[in-house]
């Protein structure tokens, strides 16, 4: 699975930028096998942007206890 660093954060907005313009250029050439393509890499990239920003920076630094529940007799 691949992670994007937040540092890569603007090479993504540039990736997602030249992908609407090669959408809107094979849309004006009616070219609708390329359209369907840049549609879902565009969806793909946009949610691995947004997983990135969801992501905590420091992830070693967060610890989660569980909270385990037993029924008493």
């Amino acid at each position: 699975m691949l992670q994007v660093s937040l540092k890569m954060i603007s090479r993504l907005d540039g990736l997602e930028a030249d992908l609407i313009s090669r959408r809107a250029c094979a849309n004006s050439e009616g070219r609708a096998g390329e359209i369907e393509e840049c549609d879902l890499t565009l969806q793909l990239l946009r949610a691995k942007r947004d997983a990135t920003h969801r992501r905590p920076r420091y992830p070693h630094a967060i610890k989660r206890r569980s909270n385990v529940i037993t029924p008493s007799n």
